[in-house]
């Protein structure tokens, strides 16, 4: 049974993948870069540090200029993340958080950035770990946040952890950590052709995890309910 669920942010609990493109593609236009839609559409759910990497590999004076104009921008252009935030999704984590099954987030946004929103939208209290892409060497596809993440939870077995992502980066490096993954399906993701094949089950509204991977507790709770019942004598009177 499923005791820890890892979850990514952007494109998960928020519909932010959308915003990301649509201002990269705005960026780039107005600054000249000929970038076609398919390269755009592979930087769905990387980072800026890796997105410059990407463009500018070998001139480093050059790329850090670049990505010092670029976060400029992103920092005049700050998202509503209380607008476009998933509120089935957030509802899940709550859920999942009363059912007392261990939250983690793991996210290459920044630090700062993700404790805010959290605060913003009323999650601050239900994520046991919370990691962000500045805590480890190597981003997504690499396996290396997901691995530290579920190295804070030693009394879990990875057959126990489910991973909810959006990206094919994402799904591969929670794939690369051997976890099973669940891959949100959105009209975006659709738009861009995003590869999920690598995910394990895919899906556009939780109540199908909850059905495929927390049944076991609905189950329970009307067994103790039906077993309530049965031994209230009270109620056994009635029935006599």
């Amino acid at each position: 049974m499923i005791q820890l669920v890892v979850f990514d942010m952007d494109g998960v609990l928020v519909d932010s993948e959308r915003v990301h493109y649509e201002r990269r593609k705005r960026f780039f236009q107005q600054h000249h870069f000929q970038l076609t839609d398919q390269q755009l559409d592979k930087m769905v759910g990387s980072n800026a540090n890796d997105i410059w990497q990407a463009l500018i590999p070998t001139d480093t004076e050059k790329r850090e200029q670049w990505l010092a104009i670029y976060r400029e921008d992103v920092r005049a252009n700050l998202m509503d993340y209380q607008a476009i935030c998933d509120v089935k999704m957030i509802q899940f984590v709550k859920w999942l958080h009363k059912k007392n099954i261990a939250c983690a987030l793991a996210s290459s946004a920044p630090r700062l950035l993700i404790k805010n929103w959290l605060i913003d939208i009323g999650l601050d209290q239900e994520f046991t770990v919370i990691l962000s892409g500045e805590k480890v060497a190597f981003n997504k596809p690499n396996p290396d946040i997901y691995l530290k993440t579920i190295e804070k939870f030693p009394q879990i077995h990875k057959r126990d952890i489910l991973v909810i992502e959006d990206s094919a980066i994402g799904i591969e490096a929670a794939k690369n950590a051997g976890l099973t993954v669940a891959a949100k399906e959105t009209s975006f993701i659709k738009k861009v052709n995003m590869d999920q094949s690598q995910a394990d089950i895919r899906f556009i509204q939780s109540e199908k995890l909850i059905h495929r991977y927390f049944q076991e507790i609905n189950l329970r709770k009307a067994r103790i309910k039906v077993t309530k019942r049965c031994t209230d004598p009270q109620k056994l009177d009635q029935k006599i």
